[in-house]
């Protein structure tokens, strides 16, 4: 009986209907068979593993699509904010000026004035002064920056801050400065103006009553500053974009303030993110790296 009939037969051979030689041929070609199993059970896990990296690689550039998308809008924004940051600059800080001025010599003019006059004069100043912020504002924003580092004090950055600003009599500010945290270098200016932004953030987001914590400390080989308020909080959907240039969900602001703290932390080559529940607290979290040599940017 040849190999063929073997393999074709309908039922079970009976005993002694096969030779030793029917049996061997049909050992061999049980194994052959073994063999392909065993390779195609190969080709089919390279492949699926090809297939997966492919996933992978393709989902990976979907992202880096969507990054790269992302990029171009925010780099649209940018050049729309420095298209009006050259106008606004030549257009509106003259006559702001002179309003400033004007308002100026009207409260020397008029230090006799009922309360209602002086009032309103007070509140054309306050404009004046806000509007000129924003202006400001712009161009920092608008403007190439070059870092000009120094050995620096984190902790005293944080203190002049407070110093700097307006603090309402029913919100307090704790400070839980680490004493021994290592200075390194900053550009004291811009780090200055960040912490400003988000503490500044967080004084209106406590409607005139609360806490604010700040905290810093040194974690492996970065310094963390820990910025926390007790106020109304961020809702989740829109936390991954309120360092967006523009982004505000505020009824006044252009949303720019925190756009450029990021865009400072990013170039210390440090970290920022935000954590937050609605109506309990909002946590904004700085790493600045210690070892990192910057050549300015």
């Amino acid at each position: 009986m040849d190999l063929d009939e073997l393999l074709n037969l309908k039922t079970p051979p009976k005993k002694g209907d096969l030779t030793d030689e029917d049996i061997a041929r049909l050992f061999f070609k049980y194994k052959g068979l073994l063999k392909k199993i065993e390779r195609d059970e190969a080709f089919w896990v390279a492949t699926n593993e090809h297939i997966t990296i492919a996933y992978s690689k393709l989902d990976k550039q979907k992202n880096e699509l969507q990054e790269a998308q992302e990029l171009l809008v925010r780099k649209e924004k940018l050049a729309i904010v420095g298209l009006l940051a050259s106008s606004l600059s030549h257009e509106l800080r003259n006559p702001l000026g002179i309003i400033s001025n004007t308002a100026y010599l009207l409260q020397m003019e008029l230090k006799d004035a009922d309360e209602i006059i002086k009032k309103h004069i007070d509140l054309l100043q306050k404009e004046v002064d806000r509007s000129v912020d924003i202006i400001t504002e712009i161009l920092t924003f608008a403007k190439v920056k070059k870092l000009k580092l120094v050995e620096s004090d984190l902790n005293k950055i944080l203190e002049d801050v407070l110093k700097y600003i307006d603090v309402p009599e029913n919100i307090s500010i704790e400070n839980q400065l680490d004493p021994n945290l290592p200075h390194f270098q900053l550009d004291e200016e811009q780090v200055f103006r960040a912490f400003l932004n988000i503490i500044s953030n967080s004084l209106q987001a406590l409607e005139d009553e609360g806490k604010i914590v700040l905290k810093t400390s040194k974690i492996e080989n970065f310094v963390v500053i820990n910025i926390t308020d007790n106020g109304v909080g961020i809702p989740e959907e829109i936390l991954d974009k309120i360092f967006e240039p523009l982004f505000t969900t505020k009824s006044r602001g252009i949303g720019l303030g925190l756009a450029i703290v990021k865009e400072i932390v990013d170039l210390h080559n440090g970290f920022i993110e935000v954590e937050s529940e609605v109506g309990k607290e909002t946590t904004f979290t700085i790493r600045f790296p210690i070892d990192v040599h910057l050549d300015g940017k």
